[in-house]
């Protein structure tokens, strides 16, 4: 674009050579426009890509805990299980214990040789004291139990709480995000709007080639005395009438070679 514009101050050696290397150049025809488009496209899908994958592991996050809170809620009817059934086990012995001091009375009272029934006697204080030993460690073991659900609970509770918060801190500044590159997509277009017509403009009026001395295909020659006949006939005065979409297609033609 800064070649075609600096056309009218070189010599006409220097403005053949530039038009050859123009029309030969495989970065005539870049845009910068389209470029920062396009950069501005693929910085809106990358943007996406990672808020789908970071929805996509927030939820499976979410969804483990509440696999981790249904365990949770299994545990729990477990223990509520192994409690009653402590319960009704110590029921169970305390019944038999009582039976069985009932018979150790009546044997003690049927028969006058104490020491056999104190040794028998002495065994089964020694199952009892074991047995209630036994219970104590149930229930100990069922209070761990007990205050280790509870304290899960509240460590589930904390991090439910927190995955929230970052949730919600998350979706705001990717609002934001959105927002602000959604505004610099439209200041950047109105921008370079004006400047992509301006250069537009000047490359047509400043667009003029000597054909008779270039040695080229018949091919390019042919389009390029179109583009040059076109050029010569701008410069004469035109009807209101006239319209340059022709103008328009001829240089888009010449821009592409």
């Amino acid at each position: 674009m800064h070649a075609r514009c600096a056309l009218p101050h070189a010599a006409p050696s220097l403005l053949l050579s530039d038009s050859v290397s123009t029309f030969f150049s495989p970065h005539a025809s870049a845009d910068p426009v389209a470029r920062a488009h396009s950069q501005l496209r693929n910085a809106l899908r990358v943007l996406d890509e990672q808020s789908m994958t970071t929805t996509r592991r927030l939820d499976d996050t979410y969804y483990s805990i509440l696999e981790k809170v249904a365990g949770l809620h299994g545990t729990i009817g477990d223990l509520q299980e192994l409690s009653t059934m402590t319960k009704r086990l110590r029921a169970e012995f305390a019944g038999d214990a009582d039976e069985l001091v009932d018979e150790v009375d009546g044997s003690l009272d049927a028969i006058g040789d104490f020491a056999a029934q104190a040794r028998l006697l002495e065994e089964f204080e020694a199952r009892i004291v074991a047995g209630k030993e036994k219970a104590a460690r149930l229930n100990e073991r069922l209070d761990a139990a007990r205050k280790r659900v509870d304290e899960r609970e509240r460590l589930d509770e904390e991090w439910r709480t927190s995955v929230n918060r970052r949730l919600r801190i998350f979706w705001s500044v990717l609002a934001a995000l959105v927002a602000l590159f959604l505004v610099g997509y439209i200041v950047y277009g109105i921008r370079t709007q004006g400047t992509a017509s301006r250069a537009a403009t000047t490359a047509k009026h400043n667009f003029s080639i000597n054909l008779e001395n270039v040695v080229v295909p018949p091919p390019v020659r042919e389009i390029l005395e179109k583009v040059h006949s076109s050029s010569q006939s701008a410069t004469t005065p035109q009807s209101p009438t006239s319209s340059p979409a022709s103008d328009d297609e001829r240089l888009h033609v010449f821009d592409e070679l």
